[in-house]
């Protein structure tokens, strides 16, 4: 796709973004310790949100990658442990990310979360890559709906999947049977609503399972899962040296928060440290301009 051009944005929308940044890259509310519920009301009012959702939008439309980069799995809604892995890692623009999704849901900073992703993803367009409770709890009873329909509009129009320097493959959840080369990514209609099955489902849905051969029905109750010969004949077939997803965490490898299987051609990473108390370590993928794949890991925080 085409380089989203800096010029699009005017001076006063670089100004507002960048103020943006700052404000939440050092926001530290009062009396919130680690694991405590968030304040009620956001630190991002309700015109702000909009605005930044309108911009974001428009940015989605036109994206590049550069290397080097590092791609980032599930956070749900751990807004200070997303700063601190952004801050250990290297912030836009000397720096870019790829995220995985499940950017949002289960812990009580989702709005905070997803407003800094965008924030960062529209002022450096190069750079980047219960919800609907938490915008009740903080826009109000009268801009619940507006608030969190705005999210959903953006949420449509986030690309799905991704290419790393021809040789890495990006998604949420996995592979599809509808996915049989490079050129059904033209399928995938932007924006979109996810359907309940077919490849725009199995991209953010489907999961490797170790056990059964092939494809075999998910426990999930949506999309499916794959084995390992399916992986090594897609890179294979694909010319891909690996696929990058994200979507679970298990306890066997909790420890270090990615988990590695088909000989090496695929990676499982979870960027959440102490998911729903778990105590897990989460990890990220930085990978070099020379293609060399290094990750970083991250304990949960003391209290």
């Amino acid at each position: 796709m085409p380089s989203s051009r800096e010029w699009s944005l005017c001076n006063k929308d670089k100004v507002f973004l960048e103020r943006l940044i700052f404000r939440l890259m050092n926001w530290n509310p009062p009396g919130i310790s680690i694991g405590q519920k968030a304040v009620v009301g956001s630190f991002v009012n309700k015109l702000e949100l909009i605005h930044l959702c309108r911009l974001a939008i428009k940015s989605f439309s036109q994206q590049k990658q550069s290397l080097p980069l590092t791609i980032c799995a599930d956070l749900h809604g751990h807004f200070f442990d997303l700063r601190r892995i952004m801050n250990a890692c290297g912030l836009p623009p000397g720096h870019s990310w790829l995220f995985l999704g499940d950017y949002v849901d289960r812990a009580k900073f989702s709005v905070e979360t997803f407003c800094l992703l965008l924030a960062f993803k529209v002022r450096y367009p190069d750079n980047g890559y219960g919800f609907f409770d938490e915008c009740i709890e903080k826009y109000g009873d009268c801009d619940q709906h507006l608030a969190f329909l705005s999210f959903v509009n953006v949420f449509n129009h986030i690309p799905v999947i991704a290419i790393v320097g021809d040789r890495i493959l990006a998604m949420h959840g996995g592979l599809s049977p509808e996915l049989k080369n490079k050129s059904d990514f033209a399928k995938l209609l932007i924006p979109s609503f996810v359907p309940a099955k077919g490849l725009m489902c199995d991209l953010l849905w489907s999961d490797p399972d170790g056990e059964k051969a092939g494809w075999s029905t998910s426990n999930r109750s949506v999309s499916l899962w794959y084995d390992q010969s399916v992986v090594n004949e897609f890179c294979r077939d694909q010319r891909l040296d690996l696929i990058v997803r994200g979507h679970q965490v298990k306890r066997e490898w909790r420890k270090r928060g990615y988990n590695i299987m088909a000989g090496g051609n695929l990676i499982t990473l979870f960027s959440a440290p102490n998911y729903g108390g778990l105590s897990n370590t989460s990890a990220v993928l930085n990978v070099s301009k020379e293609m060399v794949c290094e990750f970083y890991l991250f304990r949960p925080r003391k209290t």
